[in-house]
């Protein structure tokens, strides 16, 4: 049985009268939390490295009271609290807004595209493509999750960036589009936007930003830091990134998590420009480090 769908298709309406719609739902979390809580002794090595994993790629977040605890909570990377770095930032943050709740049709991915200058601001371009893969994706049986497949998925997305930013313009299927908000959140910015997916379709949305004073200057070289904090919840995402660094960057080195991308410290990339291709599968970080004349 698939549960992913069979809570979707049972949280449509009440299963019995009186009760909340997604009663369902919170007996499913119960009876998976009872079977963790009384699993065998033999299972506890398999049941920790599930559960590793599981908080790794942010499908699993816990929050006490304790504040102490809730420390230790974050310190692993379980308590989904916005991140705090120095440097630039980015976390996208899908919801859908419509009755159709088929985030699981949808193959979406994100290309990021920096642009340095010699000054160590930034403009950014974020695209992020969203394609509804219904017929193929969608399980069967499920009558009520059916009942949804002739409808437009609608959903929100926010694009959380560094405080400072600023936003430039927001374009949809390539069509300029006002932004439905944009609001300061903890230490963040955060700029929002409705879009549609036509049965079958596939829509790009993207944001254009600038970003002030992001590259870090240590002594003799700059160092440009991006932090891509993965939305909880959310399944692999492929991302494209590219770099264009100021005219005349040498002594370029590239790292992926604090891992040296190999062949990256070879003097100046070709056109001044790196690009990486990586799996949105937790938190990552890229950073590049360069030196320029004069």
């Amino acid at each position: 049985e698939n549960v992913t769908a069979l809570v979707l298709d049972r949280t449509r309406r009440p299963q019995q009268p009186g009760e909340p719609r997604k009663a369902f739902a919170a007996a499913v979390a119960e009876a998976i939390m009872e079977k963790t809580l009384a699993a065998d002794s033999d299972l506890w090595a398999s049941l920790l490295e599930a559960i590793t994993d599981i908080g790794k790629g942010r499908h699993l977040l816990v929050f006490t009271k304790d504040d102490e605890l809730q420390r230790v909570v974050e310190e692993i990377g379980w308590g989904g609290e916005i991140r705090s770095h120095e440097g630039d930032y980015l976390m996208i943050v899908d919801a859908s807004v419509r009755s159709t709740k088929l985030n699981l049709v949808l193959e979406e991915d994100i290309r990021v595209d920096v642009n340095l200058t010699a000054g160590g601001d930034a403009e950014n371009v974020v695209t992020l493509h969203y394609e509804d893969r219904r017929e193929e994706r969608t399980p069967q049986g499920y009558p009520e999750l059916a009942k949804r497949l002739t409808r437009t998925y609608g959903g929100y997305v926010r694009l959380l960036a560094p405080e400072g930013a600023q936003l430039k313009d927001i374009h949809v299927d390539g069509e300029f589009v006002s932004p439905e908000e944009v609001i300061r959140e903890f230490d963040r910015i955060s700029f929002g936007r409705f879009f549609r997916i036509p049965k079958n379709g596939s829509t790009s949305v993207s944001f254009r930003y600038q970003l002030p004073g992001v590259v870090i200057r240590d002594g003799e070289a700059y160092e440009y830091v991006l932090t891509l904090q993965k939305q909880p919840g959310q399944g692999d995402l492929p991302v494209s990134v590219r770099i264009s660094l100021p005219a005349g960057a040498t002594d370029v080195t590239v790292k992926l998590d604090d891992v040296e991308v190999e062949g990256s410290n070879a003097g100046a990339p070709a056109a001044n420009a790196l690009e990486l291709e990586l799996e949105l599968d937790t938190d990552r970080v890229v950073s590049v480090r360069y030196r320029l004349p004069g």
